[in-house]
Parts: C-alpha cells; sequence; structure tokens
C-alpha cells in the first residue's frame, strides 16, 4: 500500500537536495563577482545588480522595487561584526535579507519614520476607497527592522547616521520566490559570513 511517514520523507529529501543545489550556485556566483570579498566599482550590466549610496529617503526612489535581495554596507562601526565583504574598504555588510518588495523594504530599515507614514498614508486613501466598493488594504507591514545595538526597530540615517556613508547592494531577482531568495541569504552567510545585524534565524 502506502507509507505516509516515508513519503513526507522523500519529499524532505528531494527539496533538501533542490536547496543545497540552488544555494551552492549562488556561493559560486557570489565568489566569482565578490572576488577578494569585495564589492566590484564596475558591475557587469547582464548580473542586474545595483549600488546605490543613501543618503536622503529620496534616493530610495532608485532602489529596484519589487524581489530581490539586498545588502547594506556602513562605514558605521557596530560591534564585532565577523562579515567580510567590503566596499571601498572602509564600508562593510552590517545586514542581508531578501523581499518582494526591495525598495520599501529597504526604506523600512533606514528611513523608518519616513515608511511608517507613507504606509499609514496608503492604508488611509484604501480604507477611504473600502467605503467605496473598493479591495481591502493588504499591503504587508514589516515591524521588526534593521536594529543597532539595542536600539530601536528602523533607523533614520538622515537623522541620526548623518555623518556615516550607507549603500545598498540589490541582487534583482524578478520573478524569483522566496525559497530562492533565502537560498541566497544562507549562501551569502556562508561565502562572507553573516552580518552582525542580521538577526533572523537562518
Amino acid at each position: 500500500m502506502y507509507n505516509v511517514e516515508e513519503m513526507k520523507q522523500t519529499i524532505l529529501d528531494a527539496a533538501k537536495v533542490a536547496n543545497d543545489k540552488v544555494r551552492g550556485q549562488f556561493e559560486s556566483a557570489f565568489k566569482a563577482i565578490y572576488r577578494d570579498n569585495a564589492v566590484p566599482r564596475e558591475i557587469e550590466k547582464e548580473l542586474k545588480i545595483k549600488l546605490h549610496k543613501i543618503e536622503k529617503p529620496e534616493d530610495i526612489n532608485y532602489v529596484h522595487a519589487t524581489a530581490g535581495f539586498y545588502i547594506i554596507l556602513t562605514d558605521l562601526d557596530i560591534g564585532n561584526n565577523k562579515c567580510t565583504l567590503r566596499h571601498d574598504d572602509t564600508m562593510v555588510a552590517i545586514y542581508r535579507g531578501e523581499c518582494n518588495k526591495v525598495k520599501r523594504r529597504v526604506q523600512s530599515h533606514l528611513f523608518n519614520k519616513q515608511y511608517k507614514a507613507e504606509y499609514k498614508q496608503r492604508e488611509s486613501i484604501y480604507c477611504a476607497k473600502i467605503e467605496h466598493g473598493g479591495k481591502d488594504f493588504h499591503e504587508q507591514y514589516w515591524p521588526a527592522c534593521l536594529k543597532i545595538g539595542n536600539g530601536e526597530s528602523g533607523l533614520n540615517i538622515d537623522e541620526d547616521f548623518k555623518e556615516n556613508n550607507w549603500y545598498v547592494l540589490v541582487h534583482n531577482m524578478r520573478k524569483s520566490s522566496q525559497a530562492v531568495r533565502v537560498q541566497a541569504e544562507l549562501a551569502f552567510d556562508n561565502v562572507f559570513g553573516k552580518p552582525l545585524a542580521s538577526r533572523d534565524k537562518t
């Protein structure tokens, strides 16, 4: 007949093989792109990777909007950060993440006040439409954001960290799934070490 426990294990084993393969591909790519643990000054266009210097809220508008994998780098000393990926020697990766809406997710990390205000604005507009037969508001909200030390969740770098430099490195992964992007996170950690401010349990 059939054994459901064996069937379950068969699926788990197959998923592990697939995850290992995808993670291995990311590891090889990261090693090739970021030789000597450094972000290259020029990145080949076909790789769909962009490095953005972030200084003011408006800079977020140039960040890739849909699905992707992103890395936040800064010259701010946040303590015992073992991640080895750097840019221009002084910038070190302190956070890496994945999301289906990278631009807004990065905004939530670096300009948290603006993110919260704009989220509430979008929500109120949708609520007004609902009263006239519109659709419910289903946009994801991110309460857990980049945290430094024992500080609050979410930074406002234009207010509190003006003296420091901030960059966001974005891998465009449009049409990917979260399962794929999570393997990118794990591969990054395996190659460069997990950034100190990335506190997820992966």
